[in-house]
């Protein structure tokens, strides 16, 4: 099992969403700074986030490294070095509502 620390969130840009191709290497188990672990599985097509005893939750590329949940709730950008492993991954909490 790989174990990487969360990531510190890193300001960046939008760029094209992850291949289908590089999407096997964004599978693994992430050990998060509370002490839980992030488990993404799935294919060269689709992955899926799973945290403790939650549902698995599909996830949509969103970025070259970041991939979002499709009702938005959660966010996820990887630390993807240029040979293509990944070594870390940061957990972005959605926006707060908006109160009008």
């Amino acid at each position: 099992m790989r174990h990487f620390l969360i990531a510190a969130l890193a300001a960046g840009a939008m760029l094209a969403p992850a291949q289908a191709a590089d999407l096997r290497e964004f599978k693994g188990d992430f050990q998060l700074a509370d002490g839980r672990t992030l488990s993404i599985v799935g294919n060269a097509l689709q992955l899926a986030a799973l945290l403790g005893d939650q549902p698995a939750v599909a996830l949509v590329a969103a970025g070259p490294a970041e991939f979002v949940s499709r009702d938005g709730a959660l966010r996820l950008r990887f630390t993807q070095h240029a040979n293509g492993l990944v070594s870390a991954v940061t957990v972005v909490a959605p926006p707060p509502p908006r109160r009008e």
